[in-house]
């Protein structure tokens, strides 16, 4: 059964993989690759969630919505860790400019508003981008964000699933 959760997570990343590398090849501009990403993740998560609940259903019709809570979460934890590992390859081999261009920006954002407020520490502006948009901070708050967007789902579709279920059966 384990198994399953796996393939489920694999397929998952497959999607998400496949739809960002055509994102960077169509060469789209990085405000439209970011949002375009993160509504694609989150719709595979969604999806993936949806059918390990339904396969730990089929298994086990006698089920607690807490058991199906976890078979969701199965499939999107595994799923979160895999695109964390993926994040961190694609930042540091595949798409090497996108940090240092946000730095870049965010340094040249602090230059302009210099002069307005004097208070800017450009230096620090850069020390905090340097930290802010690495490839290690970005692949932990994708797994992290990840993590937590399965929760939701998981628990949102284990309820609908349960109640809709229980509608059938009247």
């Amino acid at each position: 059964m384990a198994k399953m959760y796996f393939k489920i997570a694999w397929y998952m990343t497959i999607v998400a993989v496949a739809a960002k590398l055509i994102l960077f090849l169509a060469e789209f501009s990085q405000q439209t690759m970011a949002i375009s990403t993160m509504f694609i993740n989150l719709l595979v998560v969604l999806v993936g969630s949806f059918f390990a609940i339904r396969f730990y259903k089929i298994n086990n019709p006698e089920s607690d919505i807490k058991s199906e809570f976890k078979a969701g979460m199965r499939a999107t934890t595994l799923f979160a860790l895999f695109m964390g590992i993926f994040v961190l390859v694609y930042y540091n081999y595949i798409d090497t400019h996108y940090f240092p261009n946000m730095i870049e920006q965010r340094v040249a954002m602090a230059e302009a508003e210099k002069a307005k407020y004097p208070e800017i520490n450009v230096d620090q502006a850069k020390q905090f981008g340097e930290i802010l948009f690495s490839p290690r901070t970005h692949a932990t708050i994708t797994l992290f964000g990840l993590t937590i967007v399965g929760a939701l789902y998981s628990i949102i579709l284990a309820f609908l699933m349960r109640k809709i279920s229980i509608a059938k059966n009247r």
